[in-house]
């Protein structure tokens, strides 16, 4: 059993996504806050929001039995709303979710639920993975990609937040790839693929990329997804 928290730093008026997982075989569960306040009765797999009126460090303790899960968060002190300056807004019309930009982080909000989640990421752009993820990209004044986050909507949690050596976008194409020193990230319309590399440049014209592997030089094509050409070196 455990459970995930959407932010190690909330703020006084945004609520706290807590989602647990690994509960399904299990009984009735409560999660309780070292503000005293307690959530029962729980079942299965589940997302609570919590929200906190004062500020300071919290336990958050996932209990079933004699067993216990505990993480901490920060509450800082201030608010949200009228902190920072408003950048933008992006509309994710099939998820019916808002997010605005501001000078401070991201408030996500949730219209069906009436949620808002803050997250401290300052993004250049944003690209929608599919239905349930979006990707935040930080990137360099070529455009090349230094900093990237996949946050998944559904559980409002970050499932990857990573530094990156480069990496490029193309929204037109619904392309995204981006690398560290052994591994190459590419998703295009959806579909994910890791590959094991060292990147060494992209082709100007093509899109494609050549990559070095054990003693191969091998060049991949984004159209089709994926095709690849192996080059003995």
């Amino acid at each position: 059993m455990d459970f995930t928290l959407n932010t190690s730093e909330g703020f006084l008026n945004t609520d706290i996504a807590i989602k647990t997982f690994e509960m399904e075989s299990l009984g009735s569960y409560q999660i309780r806050f070292s503000d005293g306040s307690s959530i029962e009765g729980l079942n299965g797999d589940t997302i609570i929001y919590k929200k906190f009126s004062n500020p300071g460090d919290y336990d958050i303790k996932l209990e079933y039995g004699n067993l216990t899960v505990c993480k901490s968060i920060r509450i800082i002190d201030t608010l949200v709303f009228g902190n920072g300056k408003t950048l933008g807004y992006e509309l994710f019309d099939n998820r019916n979710i808002v997010i605005q930009r501001k000078s401070t982080g991201l408030l996500l909000y949730y219209c069906d639920i009436g949620k808002a989640i803050f997250m401290p990421f300052l993004p250049d752009q944003f690209f929608e993975i599919d239905n349930t993820r979006i990707a935040f990209i930080k990137s360099d004044t070529s455009g090349a990609i230094t900093r990237i986050g996949f946050f998944e909507l559904e559980n409002a949690s970050v499932v990857i937040d990573t530094d990156a050596r480069g990496g490029f976008i193309n929204l037109d194409d619904g392309l995204l790839y981006f690398y560290t020193e052994s591994n190459i990230n590419i998703i295009k319309d959806g579909a994910y693929l890791d590959i094991e590399g060292e990147f060494l440049l992209k082709h100007k014209i093509s899109k494609g990329i050549f990559y070095k592997k054990a003693n191969d030089i091998v060049y991949l094509s984004f159209s089709p997804f994926c095709s690849f050409w192996r080059i003995q070196r």
